[in-house]
């Protein structure tokens, strides 16, 4: 397995509006202050949640195996499942992680901002510590990867920037109004990110002026989404499902599509902002989108989403929240870990709501399981 030894800078956030659209982007980098890694069973692990402690509003999941799952989120926290409950990991910076993405366990991703200095923060596992560098191209939310093994991050300007070779360079120069603006009226309808993620933990994105998709490797042209035949966008597999949405703060626009051989189509309609599932007479926006194959597919969204697709229609499953779900990663069909949070400010935990739930699916039912959201020291 390849590895990567970054040694630039970083990033942050991205998201721009159009016509219900939108999407959003994440830079990445490396080198400087070291963090250990502290395993599951140290004493850092906590008994659970407390009703007095700050929490970050939802934890960005990935993970290299069952007992092996990454959660990061706001304030530089960080956390580690070892298979029976999670840890406190320390990390070298205090920035907000909104993005985590890896390709081995030794070849993790994690990228956020600091509000506090207004710049970017991207940091690397090598399966010992975690490095920490700047970027110096702008601010980024969403880092992912390609088929050809390559790791790649968007910034606010629209840009789109690939680590290969010991290096970042330039893939996409977005033609978009700066600053980044969130409402059609403020941009005069000129800048629209939308963003794609397949139910086999792929990334794709479309940035304006809507002439391609970024697909981790090139901008195809085009107005839809390439094929997926042959090919995962940089997840664990290839996957004919996908999901649109906008922005990871606040999705406005949401709608989950199947490559029927020759185009893309909707599983459900849509309803104004809202999209309807097929078999559901409810409106829902939804986040993420993660499945163990293509007839068994998870989606969870605002309000406690959470639909199930079988292969032939969706199912909403009750996971005892009202809380807005924002990620989703799973190990198998019957290990998957879904995270979400209502106000990124609030940063209290309160019984059966609260600004962060961890929820845990083990084949037949979703139950919440306790984290350390006090943070490190």
């Amino acid at each position: 397995m390849r590895r990567h030894s970054p040694r630039q800078k970083g990033i942050r956030y991205l998201g721009y509006v159009r016509g219900g659209m939108v999407a959003f982007v994440v830079l990445v980098a490396l080198g400087g202050a070291r963090a250990q890694h502290r395993d599951a069973g140290e004493a850092d692990a906590s008994s659970g949640p407390r009703s007095s402690v700050e929490v970050p509003s939802a934890l960005a999941l990935w993970g290299a195996a069952a007992n092996d799952v990454w959660a990061v989120g706001r304030a530089g926290t960080a956390w580690h499942w070892g298979g029976a409950q999670w840890s406190r990991v320390r990390l070298p910076s205090r920035a907000s992680f909104e993005s985590i993405w890896g390709r081995a366990a030794d070849d993790i991703w994690i990228a956020g901002s600091r509000t506090d200095a207004d710049q970017a923060t991207v940091l690397h596992w090598d399966g010992h510590a975690w490095s920490d560098a700047r970027f110096s191209a702008g601010n980024a939310e969403l880092v992912a990867g390609s088929d050809d093994g390559k790791v790649w991050v968007a910034i606010r300007d629209g840009s789109v920037w690939s680590w290969a070779d010991g290096a970042w360079k330039q893939q996409v120069r977005a033609e978009c109004p700066t600053p980044p603006c969130f409402r059609e009226a403020a941009c005069g309808g000129a800048c629209v990110w939308a963003r794609f993620h397949t139910a086999g933990g792929g990334h794709l994105l479309q940035p304006p002026p809507w002439s391609g998709t970024w697909d981790g490797r090139a901008l195809v042209r085009g107005q839809k989404p390439p094929a997926p035949t042959g090919h995962t966008f940089g997840g664990t597999r290839a996957s004919l499902l996908l999901l649109e949405t906008g922005p990871l703060a606040s999705p406005s626009w949401s709608e989950v599509r199947r490559w029927n051989g020759a185009r893309w189509t909707p599983l459900g309609k849509r309803r104004g902002p809202l999209w309807i599932p097929r078999g559901i007479d409810k409106g829902v926006t939804l986040s993420a989108l993660w499945g163990a194959s293509d007839d068994d597919v998870w989606a969870v969204g605002t309000g406690g989403t959470v639909l199930h697709w079988n292969g032939t229609r969706w199912r909403s499953v009750d996971a005892s929240t009202r809380v807005d779900l924002k990620y989703l990663w799973g190990a198998a069909a019957n290990d998957i870990w879904a995270s979400g949070g209502d106000d990124p400010g609030s940063g209290r935990w309160s019984p059966g709501g609260g600004a962060a739930v961890m929820l845990h699916w083990n084949g037949t039912r979703w139950q919440p399981v306790e984290v350390p959201w006090h943070r490190p020291p």
